[in-house]
Protein backbone atom coordinates (compact mmCIF):
# COMPACT_ATOMS: atom_id res chain seq x y z
CA UNK A 1 0.00 0.00 0.00
CA UNK A 2 1.60 3.60 -0.63
CA UNK A 3 2.13 6.00 1.57
CA UNK A 4 -0.13 8.90 1.77
CA UNK A 5 0.68 12.46 0.42
CA UNK A 6 1.09 14.98 3.12
CA UNK A 7 0.88 18.60 2.36
CA UNK A 8 3.49 21.68 3.45
CA UNK A 9 3.55 25.21 2.80
CA UNK A 10 6.41 26.74 2.41
CA UNK A 11 5.92 30.12 3.86
CA UNK A 12 8.11 33.28 2.99
CA UNK A 13 8.06 35.43 6.41
CA UNK A 14 9.27 38.05 4.61
CA UNK A 15 6.48 38.31 2.80
CA UNK A 16 3.95 37.03 5.72
CA UNK A 17 4.86 38.55 8.59
CA UNK A 18 1.86 36.83 10.33
CA UNK A 19 3.36 33.30 10.19
CA UNK A 20 4.92 33.66 13.80
CA UNK A 21 0.68 34.00 14.58
CA UNK A 22 -0.43 30.85 13.11
CA UNK A 23 2.59 28.61 14.76
CA UNK A 24 1.97 29.93 17.94
CA UNK A 25 -2.44 29.64 17.73
CA UNK A 26 -2.31 26.40 15.76
CA UNK A 27 1.19 24.52 16.67
CA UNK A 28 1.35 23.08 13.54
CA UNK A 29 4.67 20.56 12.75
CA UNK A 30 6.81 23.50 11.62
CA UNK A 31 10.56 24.15 10.78
CA UNK A 32 12.53 27.13 9.39
CA UNK A 33 14.86 26.25 6.24
CA UNK A 34 17.61 28.08 7.62
CA UNK A 35 19.90 26.29 9.73
CA UNK A 36 20.23 27.43 13.32
CA UNK A 37 20.56 29.27 15.39
CA UNK A 38 19.56 32.19 13.40
CA UNK A 39 20.24 35.88 14.47
CA UNK A 40 16.62 37.03 15.29
CA UNK A 41 16.39 39.51 12.74
CA UNK A 42 16.88 36.97 9.91
CA UNK A 43 14.74 34.85 11.91
CA UNK A 44 11.50 36.94 11.31
CA UNK A 45 12.39 37.09 7.32
CA UNK A 46 13.27 33.27 6.80
CA UNK A 47 11.33 30.87 4.98
CA UNK A 48 9.29 28.40 6.99
CA UNK A 49 8.19 24.87 5.81
CA UNK A 50 5.00 23.96 8.05
CA UNK A 51 2.85 20.83 7.25
CA UNK A 52 -0.76 22.05 6.44
CA UNK A 53 -3.28 20.77 8.73
CA UNK A 54 -6.84 21.61 8.64
CA UNK A 55 -6.22 24.85 10.75
CA UNK A 56 -3.49 25.95 8.71
CA UNK A 57 -5.04 25.47 5.24
CA UNK A 58 -7.80 27.81 6.99
CA UNK A 59 -5.33 30.03 7.46
CA UNK A 60 -3.67 29.69 3.74
CA UNK A 61 -6.76 30.84 2.46
CA UNK A 62 -7.43 34.24 4.11
CA UNK A 63 -3.94 35.52 2.76
CA UNK A 64 -3.33 38.07 0.59
CA UNK A 65 0.22 38.16 0.18
CA UNK A 66 2.51 35.84 -1.96
CA UNK A 67 3.19 34.04 0.63
CA UNK A 68 4.73 30.48 -0.79
CA UNK A 69 3.73 27.57 -2.75
CA UNK A 70 2.04 24.20 -0.94
CA UNK A 71 4.07 21.09 -2.33
CA UNK A 72 2.89 17.07 -1.69
CA UNK A 73 5.26 13.98 -0.80
CA UNK A 74 4.87 10.84 0.62
CA UNK A 75 8.65 11.88 1.96
CA UNK A 76 9.13 13.11 6.04
CA UNK A 77 9.24 16.74 6.59
CA UNK A 78 12.85 16.02 7.60
CA UNK A 79 13.53 15.22 4.34
CA UNK A 80 11.71 17.51 2.11
CA UNK A 81 13.72 20.21 4.79
CA UNK A 82 16.95 18.82 3.60
CA UNK A 83 16.22 18.75 0.01
CA UNK A 84 14.64 22.50 -0.28
CA UNK A 85 17.70 23.94 2.00
CA UNK A 86 19.80 23.32 -1.60
CA UNK A 87 17.64 25.95 -2.80
CA UNK A 88 18.02 28.76 -0.09
CA UNK A 89 21.41 30.08 -1.11
CA UNK A 90 21.93 31.56 -4.29
CA UNK A 91 25.23 33.14 -6.03
CA UNK A 92 25.04 36.64 -6.96
CA UNK A 93 27.23 37.73 -9.89
CA UNK A 94 30.15 39.70 -8.92
CA UNK A 95 30.14 38.44 -5.14
CA UNK A 96 32.52 35.20 -4.25
CA UNK A 97 30.08 34.00 -1.74
CA UNK A 98 26.76 32.62 -2.00
CA UNK A 99 24.16 34.13 0.46
CA UNK A 100 20.32 33.35 1.18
Amino acid sequence: MAKPETGYAIIDAASEPDIFSLLDECNPPACCLYSEPLQPDMAELAPYLVEVTEDVRKWLDTRNTPWGMVVYTTVTMRELRHHLRKFTMVIIPGQEKPVF
